[in-house]
């Protein structure tokens, strides 16, 4: 083999190994992440119909099988790749969930109930708070749906701070149903019956730093 063959072949090898790492490291991680996307999507759909039938349905969700948290760890530090990855993120858990509007749980405690979507820890300070990070979700047209049903909410955070963790969760909410006009003569004064029956409202999606998570969540899944 001449000096040029040899030359040829370790060229060919060398852009194979960087093709190889590219898919790997790119391509691998993004058909993954839909692929789990479009199974917890399906999860979610398939409790809301069960939830429909008497004594079926999940009562934890725990029992979402397809979904799963994601963690990512960034050393990313430009702020407009910040914010496309937080409202990413929370635009994909909001999508997950049906967009507020599946009721998919058949029973549980009148609190808020959350489910993690995303962890995503930054290595890094960056200078960008919850008001930019709106004023770019509101500056792309794929972030208008979201923005448009009030769905999405955010703790105020100031900045991002190195090892700083921000959660992107799906809050379930389930209120007490008040009959209203029924009332009852009870030791002098009328009084107001509520039934122990829950109401579907809607599910929200929050974007909030691990710190503030209990502010937000009264139980995690």
């Amino acid at each position: 083999m001449s000096t040029e063959q040899v030359l040829i072949l370790l060229v060919m090898l060398f852009v194979l190994a960087a093709l190889f790492s590219y898919l790997n490291y790119s391509v691998k991680p993004a058909i993954s992440q839909t692929t789990d996307n479009s199974a917890c999507s399906l999860s979610v759909k398939s409790a809301a119909a069960q939830a429909r039938i008497p004594g079926q349905g999940i009562k934890s969700l725990k029992e979402l099988q397809g979904c799963k948290t994601q963690n990512i760890i960034t050393d990313e530090t430009a702020p407009d790749k910040v914010h496309e990855l937080l409202a990413d993120n929370v635009l994909n858990c909001w999508n997950n969930f049906g967009r507020g509007k599946l009721d998919f749980m058949k029973d549980f405690e009148a609190k808020d109930l959350c489910f993690v979507c995303y962890k995503t820890t930054f290595t890094n300070n960056i200078d960008t708070n919850y008001i930019e990070l709106h004023k770019y979700m509101i500056s792309q047209e794929k972030y208008k749906p979201l923005l448009s049903s009030r769905d999405f909410t955010s703790d105020s955070f100031e900045k991002i701070s190195q090892n700083q963790k921000f959660y992107v969760v799906i809050v379930s909410n389930k209120v007490a149903r008040e009959i209203n006009g029924i009332f009852t003569f009870l030791f002098d004064k009328y009084v107001k019956f509520v039934v122990d029956e829950q109401e579907f409202t809607k599910n929200r999606v929050a974007l909030v730093r691990s710190d503030k998570l209990a502010e937000f969540c009264k139980e995690i899944a």
